[in-house]
């Protein structure tokens, strides 16, 4: 044998049997390798390794993406290192023993470790973290228990992640305000900018002249729009080139506007994956805001699915698609999404936005949860975050200036030096894109209603600024301040707005947090929709209960939405064209039973609102033949057939005339009584009130329904005087024991029928309302409904009017006193007081002015200084509110002459339904 050959033995030969212990390790190692690389993550075998790493490991999350983490491993490949089984704390595993240098190695390495035993035979591998509390030191040497369920697999990924994010300290942020974050990598500034501008915009003290764009744009997300002079933003300026520039521009011109073309242009424009992102998030944000989730949510979607974003872009990204669906009407894919983001903080420790996209998750699982059954301890320590903490303290200088603002106002102090020239809810406006930056959509909520209801009230909007607001409100889902703020616009102008508003409201499109005010809008505005917009919304009150059920099951809303259903149709009655009510009437009568209360008592009021000369004979007979409903339906049903079918009127008129009370319930005015029932239904009423006082004189006070008998019994005398019956009254008003359940009705009775009421009875009824003034206020154990002083001395207003000098006038402050001043005056009918009135015309109180109106109004009707009155009413009538209107037209009679028919003529175009029918009768009646 040559040389040569002997030395290519010598080479196969020591190939062949390279050591036996070599070859069990590097078997191992690559059997770890292969399991982790198979999950996509980055696996590095390291060559020395004579201390013990084995593999230095990546872990990527589910689309390959790199988490700029690390972990050591260290590998123990064969049978031999599971001799030693052991059960601790009810686990089975193993021990596995070592020198100290080498658990020193572990513990002790900047990179976590892991130690992975794999059983060949098995094909299975079980790993522990190396760390100070698991190592049990044996005098020269240690132990680490090896625990059986802790498999090498899919299972064990989570965990390795968070070893591995444990290592990253998490930076400090004391002081981050002063000068922003200037070491950030490209790809994170614009989040940080939008998520926790304060990290990113610089400080007004720090001397920065010129803005980088990023700088800029966290300017504008903190809502420092006063500064935008400073750094020359509101200026041309040739040198801001660039895509991030543009987004600025963008977003400046959605702040400004509410457009969001430039921000579409920018998601299509953006040259990097990061940029991309930041402009579909800010379209996100901006989408939302006009409440269109739909679109939002295709927009947030095409973005994941070119899948080039980082793992915390992509995380942002999914939290925005989840605030969507929830918001859509699917809740358990939203919290699948927002569940799959609670891990990036412990990925990213170092970065404060990845902790404010799991604290905007975990707020959205609580509230897409059912009915708000969430963690709450999970949701609030999720969010208590950094920018949470930054969000509050903008909030407060938010909520500071709007204060200081509202006192310059009540002080008047215009001369008061201003330094900026941004609003005071700047702070609270970037405080609110903040919000929608960071899809944390209950609290955008809350900000975005605080703004509205500060521009609602700040000034007197035009119909635009005030519409703009109610929709604000509206989407913000802020039911209780959307029924406000439409009863303030329709009282005290401009009640335009309210039309307006209703207009961008569909109710089949209806997102979960605005269904509800949406209802509370349409139903609240009904009066002054437009015909179109009330048909739109009584179709849809018209579903059938399958067609309902969907609906609810999209939107998931937080209210009764039969009741809603019920209460909207009802508002809408007079409003809606004659072609809808007939399906309405036709919806009425194929109502399904209707057992429960709470639905019959709804249900009843629609079909009592509905004008009885509407309902067809067909119609009231299948009405009649209803049964099984619950008694509040069957009693407006009843008062239908009383009035429409012949059969059923001359049953009740023969109740009537053997002195039922019961009867007048369905009589409608009392003017429908037969006269030969008068007599008998007074005998039956004075057997009634003084059965009542009897019960109280025994200390019994029970709680009564129905048609109270003090009430009917004066409007048989005021209407029927020819034998009126007015002792049982008087006893009723002179009883001590009688509490305002008792009396309420009977002496309100007393005041709207006082010009009925002759000069013997008046009297009598002055002297007995005064006894009531006398008393002093029952106990609160015995007194019910309140203190009925203040009704009687409304009474004795009534019957004995007395003049009341306009000096009297500057003295009451409050508005009742000065409402029941110029009711006073009504009655009086007095052309002394003409000045007075007109006078009080003017007061800034809308409802003052409104009663100022309905006081003119009547002396019109009654030819008392008509032509003063009427000139009056005509520039009162500019008022685009509508109380005053109302006011008007209530006080005209049943059968209007001449004298109201100019004032119609005004008024047959108004944007209240009820005046304009008001005024359409008066036209029609005088022609």
């Amino acid at each position: 044998m040559t040389a040569w050959g002997g030395l290519i033995n010598a080479f196969e030969e020591a190939q062949v049997r390279a050591g036996a212990t070599e070859a069990t390790g590097t078997s191992g190692q690559t059997y770890v390798k292969a399991i982790l690389e198979e999950f996509g993550w980055a696996v590095v075998p390291n060559p020395e390794h004579d201390l013990g790493t084995d593999l230095w490991i990546s872990p990527r999350d589910a689309r390959r993406i790199d988490l700029g983490l690390m972990l050591g491993a260290q590998v123990k490949n064969g049978e031999s290192w599971f001799s030693e089984a052991h059960v601790r704390d009810s686990r089975n595993g193993w021990w596995h023993r070592n020198d100290h240098a080498h658990f020193d190695y572990w513990t002790g390495h900047v990179v976590p470790h892991i130690l992975v035993l794999r059983n060949p035979t098995l094909r299975q591998a079980y790993w522990v973290h190396v760390n100070r509390n698991a190592v049990e030191r044996t005098g020269k040497n240690g132990k680490i228990f090896v625990p059986e369920d802790q498999v090498l697999d899919a299972s064990a990924l989570s965990a390795l992640v968070d070893i591995a994010a444990a290592a990253k300290p998490a930076p400090r942020w004391a002081g981050s305000v002063w000068n922003g974050d200037s070491d950030l990598a490209s790809a994170d500034v614009l989040r940080r900018a939008l998520l926790a501008p304060r990290l990113v915009a610089p400080h007004p003290n720090a001397g920065v002249r010129a803005l980088q764009a990023p700088q800029a744009i966290a300017l504008l997300a903190a809502g420092r729009f006063g500064e935008f002079d400073r750094y020359g933003l509101l200026e041309e300026d040739s040198t801001r080139t660039g895509w991030a520039w543009e987004l600025f521009a963008a977003l400046t011109t959605f702040v400004s506007s509410g457009a969001v073309d430039a921000l579409r242009a920018c998601t299509r424009s953006a040259p990097e994956p990061y940029e991309q992102v930041a402009a579909t998030i800010a379209l996100s944000a901006a989408l939302a805001e006009h409440g269109a989730y739909d679109e939002a949510l295709e927009i947030v979607r095409e973005t994941l699915d070119s899948d080039r974003s980082t793992a915390v872009d992509h995380a942002w990204l999914q939290v925005h698609q989840a605030r969507c669906l929830a918001e859509l009407g699917e809740p358990a894919a939203a919290i699948e999404l927002a569940v799959s983001v609670q891990a990036i903080p412990k990925v990213l420790p170092h970065d404060v936005t990845a902790a404010a996209i799991a604290g905007s998750g975990a707020a959205l699982v609580f509230r897409a949860s059912n009915l708000f059954k969430g963690d709450v301890a999970t949701t609030i320590t999720a969010s208590d975050t950094e920018t949470s903490w930054w969000n509050a303290q903008a909030t407060s200088w938010g909520l500071n200036s709007v204060f200081k603002e509202s006192f310059r106002r009540w002080t008047r102090n215009d001369n008061e030096i201003v330094i900026g020239n941004s609003k005071p809810t700047g702070r609270l406006r970037g405080v609110s894109l903040v919000e929608g930056f960071t899809a944390l959509h209950d609290s955008w909520r809350h900000t975005t209603s605080l703004l509205a209801k500060w521009e609602l009230m700040s000034t007197k909007l035009g119909v635009d600024d005030a519409s703009g607001c109610l929709t604000d409100l509206r989407r913000a889902g802020d039911s209780k301040a959307v029924a406000a703020a439409v009863a303030h616009l329709i009282e005290a102008g401009p009640a335009i707005a309210v039309r307006q508003s209703a207009e961008l409201i569909d109710l089949d499109r209806a997102t979960h947090t605005e269904a509800g005010a949406s209802l509370e809008l349409l139903t609240q505005g009904a009066d002054v929709l437009r015909t179109s917009t009330a048909d739109a919304a009584a179709r849809w009150a018209m579903r059938s209960p399958d067609e309902l059920s969907i609906w609810k099951q999209r939107v998931r809303p937080s209210l009764i939405v039969e009741r809603r259903q019920a209460d909207l149709l009802k508002a809408l009655l007079p409003v809606v064209s004659p072609d809808i009510r007939s399906l309405v009437r036709a919806y009425l009568v194929a109502l399904p039973q209707l057992g429960d209360q709470r639905s019959a008592n709804a249900w009843a009021k629609v079909i009592g609102a509905v004008p009885e000369g509407e309902w067809t004979t067909a119609q009231v007979d299948a009405l009649l033949h209803r049964a099984g409903d619950h008694w509040e339906l069957e009693h407006a049903i009843k008062a239908i057939g009383v009035q429409r079918n012949p059969t059923w009127r001359a049953a009740n008129n023969d109740a009537l005339r053997s002195g039922s009370i019961d009867a007048l319930t369905w009589v409608g005015s009392i003017s429908n009584v037969p006269r030969e029932a008068v007599a008998p239904l007074v005998t039956g009423l004075a057997h009634s009130i003084r059965g009542r006082l009897a019960t109280v004189r025994s200390g019994v006070y029970p709680l009564y329904a129905g048609f109270d008998p003090g009430r009917a019994l004066v409007l048989l005398n005021t209407h029927f005087p020819d034998n009126p019956d007015w002792d049982p009254v008087i006893e009723l008003l002179t009883e001590p024991l009688a509490d305002n359940h008792l009396l309420d009705e009977t002496i309100q009775t007393i005041e709207w029928n006082a010009d009925r009421i002759g000069d013997s009875t008046r009297a009598q009824l002055l002297d007995a309302l005064t006894t009531v003034l006398q008393r002093k206020p029952l106990s609160a154990l015995l007194s019910r409904g309140g203190d009925p002083r203040p009704a009687a001395t409304s009474a004795i207003d009534a019957l004995a009017p007395a003049p009341t000098p306009l000096t009297q006038w500057l003295t009451v402050r409050d508005r009742q006193g000065r409402q029941k001043m110029i009711f006073n005056l009504a009655r009086r009918a007095d052309p002394d007081d003409t000045n007075t009135l007109v006078t009080l015309a003017t007061d800034p109180d809308p409802r003052i002015r409104a009663a100022v109106a309905g006081a003119l109004s009547y002396w019109i009707t009654k030819d008392v200084s008509a032509t003063t009155a009427t000139e009056t009413l005509l520039q009162l009538l500019a008022d685009d509110g509508t109380l005053l209107a109302r006011h008007v037209v209530s006080c005209w009679p049943d059968r209007p002459d001449q004298r109201v028919r100019p004032l119609a003529q005004i008024l047959v175009s108004h944007p209240s339904a009820v005046v304009r029918a008001a005024a359409n009768h008066v036209l029609d009646a005088t022609q």
